[in-house]
This record gives C-alpha cells, structure tokens and sequence, in this order.
C-alpha cells in the first residue's frame, strides 16, 4: 500500500517544537506574572501545548526502533536532559525539571526491554522505579509529566509491538498471504493501536482523577491534559519517513531545546 502521506519525521520534530514551545511561553507569563498578554490567549497556548509531548513521545520509540546506536542515542537523550535542566535554572533561577528526563527514561526502559535475554528485560525496572520515586517526590528529581509520560511512551511501544501479531491474526482469519498483508499494513496498525492505546489511557485518566489528584503522580492538569489526544491526528499521518536530515538539522534541534526558555525569558523581560 502506497504511503502518500507528507507527515515525516522531520515534520513532526517541528511541530512537536512549535506546541513546546507554546506551552513554555505560557508557562513563563505566569512564572514570570506577565500580565499585559490575554489571559485567554495563554490558556490557547496550553492547549497547543499539550500537543508536544505525545509527539515526542511517539518519536522516542521511532528513535529506539530505527537508531543504529542506541548507546549514543541515550546518551544523547540524557545530555540533553541535563543541559536543560542547567540552562532553565540559570535563566529562571529556579528548577523546573524537563520532559526530556522523562523522555529519557521511558527510551532507557525501552533499551531493556528490546534485549532478548529475559535478564536484561528485568533491568527495565530500573528507568521505572526512578520515574515513580520522581513521581513520588521521594528523591530531588524533577521530570515534566512523570508517570503519565512515561507510561505514554510504554503505551507507544506496546503498539509497537502488537501491530504484528494483529496482523497476522487478520491475515488469517480473512486468509490472505500473511506476509504481504503484513507488509501493507503493519505500519498502519502499528499507528492506529498506539493511538488508541494513547486515547483509551488519556481518558481513563481524565475520568479517574478525582480519586488520585490529591497526589498528583499522574499529571496535574488532566481535564487540560485531554487536548493532548488531538496529537493523534498528525500521529496518524505520520509517514515513517525521516524527511530532510542532516547533522546541523540534529544539532540545530539539541540546541533549540535548552536554549528556548532562555530566549523566551530575555524577550519577555525586554517587551
């Protein structure tokens, strides 16, 4: 089955930027009491932010998945994450932790998980129990979106892993050659389960919050949180291609991400 859709990876890693960066600028108004910007405005931003983590999210798997060296691309991962969270404190003078953390945990819960040897998928609980001791404010770590990111991206893989056995399950209760059918369509499920499986958690959160939001070790926002399923839609029409890329397109990327709070904190304070 021809793939005629223009979402590629690069694409999305732009659009992912664009609602993060929304999201931030928000959040920064506030940080900041900015009150000369709309309060209606703001409240716009932080629903298109909520767009930018499952994109990412979705991201971490296609880098888990593709990346011919998984060390660096972790390493990668965890500079990044610790490069921001230096950079946002030496802006703000505050700490705020950073999606990225989380981001890096769910990839290195995947880097076990993917091992063949049943030992080493063990070790996955480590990312794990980091991510609920951060949940838990149990160590000074800070992430943005905790437990709920985290398991969004456990969700990502899962779809990941289930698009095949669907597949061959179709094929052969409407017998059709198994491997051609696999072929055309696993990619397709493969997008469709993780957004489902994304969709059907988002809600079950929305809906159970008045149970645990005295401990907010999910997300704290969930009824705002529920815009984040309309990431879906360019989820969906996600092409599996990597589109234009090069090493300074990389960098440009790694770069945006620390620096951007600080680019948007010296505007404000300049306007």
């Amino acid at each position: 089955m021809k793939n005629n859709n223009v979402v590629n990876s690069l694409f999305l890693k732009i659009f992912g930027v664009i609602t993060m960066t929304c999201d931030h600028f928000s959040k920064l108004c506030s940080f900041m009491n900015i009150t000369w910007i709309n309060e209606n405005l703001l409240n716009i931003f932080d629903i298109i932010g909520r767009l930018s983590f499952p994109i990412f999210a979705f991201l971490i798997i296609e880098g888990m998945i593709h990346s011919s060296n998984k060390n660096k691309y972790l390493l990668r991962l965890f500079i990044l994450s610790v490069v921001c969270d230096l950079c946002f404190y030496l802006f703000t003078s505050f700490y705020w932790g950073n999606p990225i953390t989380t981001l890096f945990l769910g990839a290195y819960a995947i880097y076990f998980l993917q091992k063949k040897n049943n030992l080493l998928k063990l070790l996955s609980i480590i990312p794990c129990s980091i991510i609920l001791l951060i949940s838990f404010e149990v160590i000074p770590l800070l992430s943005m979106y905790d437990l709920y990111g985290f398991i969004t991206i456990l969700l990502f893989y899962l779809g990941y892993l289930l698009s095949k056995p669907i597949c061959r399950f179709v094929s052969k209760t409407l017998q059709i050659d198994e491997e051609i059918f696999v072929n055309e369509y696993e990619f397709v499920t493969r997008k469709l389960i993780s957004s489902l499986l994304f969709l059907i958690f988002t809600i079950i959160i929305w809906i159970s919050n008045p149970i645990y939001k005295t401990n907010n070790i999910f997300i704290d926002e969930p009824t705002l949180q529920l815009y984040s399923i309309l990431s879906i839609i360019p989820i969906l029409f996600y092409n599996g291609k990597k589109g234009y890329n090069n090493k300074w397109v990389q960098y440009i990327f790694y770069l945006y991400f620390p620096l951007h709070l600080g680019i948007i904190y010296l505007l404000l304070l300049i306007i």
